[in-house]
């Protein structure tokens, strides 16, 4: 069983495939003002699962922490789907572990999973309280 690491995907009828894309890390109060692409859509389908597997291992606060979503930009960078999303390091999410990949929530609205041909899936993290440096990750991202 392997993983098919490739930018450009969903890519074909009824496969399955994984997305691996690499994540900044941040300052403990900084936010990404952009969004931070990690693949387009070569097909359409829908998007099964997200994680966030981390560089380094890393301590939780109860205060200050840091929520990551996988937004949906559609074609043309004017679209803010949320996908799923990730509170990393909260009191609640507790510490996170290197090479250890933590699942990202899905988000209740089913249709949001799909993405159709050309869309841009899209990396964005805000903070609460004064935030929380987070670590360099890759996201990994199954689409069917």
């Amino acid at each position: 069983m392997g993983t098919t690491l490739v930018t450009d995907l969903p890519g074909g009828a009824g496969m399955a495939a994984t997305v691996i894309a690499s994540v900044t890390s941040m300052a403990s109060n900084a936010g990404i003002t952009s969004y931070q692409p990690v693949c387009r859509c070569k097909n359409a389908g829908s998007v099964l699962s997200v994680f966030f597997i981390p560089s380094a291992s890393q301590a939780g606060s109860a205060t200050d922490y840091r929520t990551m979503t996988l937004v949906n930009l559609g074609s043309v960078a004017g679209g803010t789907t949320v996908v799923a999303s990730y509170t990393a390091l909260s009191a609640a999410a507790g510490s996170i572990a290197a090479n250890t990949a933590g699942a990202f929530t899905m988000t209740t609205t089913a249709a949001n999973y799909t993405v159709a041909a050309g869309d841009v899936l899209a990396y964005n993290t805000t903070s609460a309280g004064n935030g929380i440096a987070t670590v360099a990750g890759k996201l990994q991202i199954d689409f069917c």
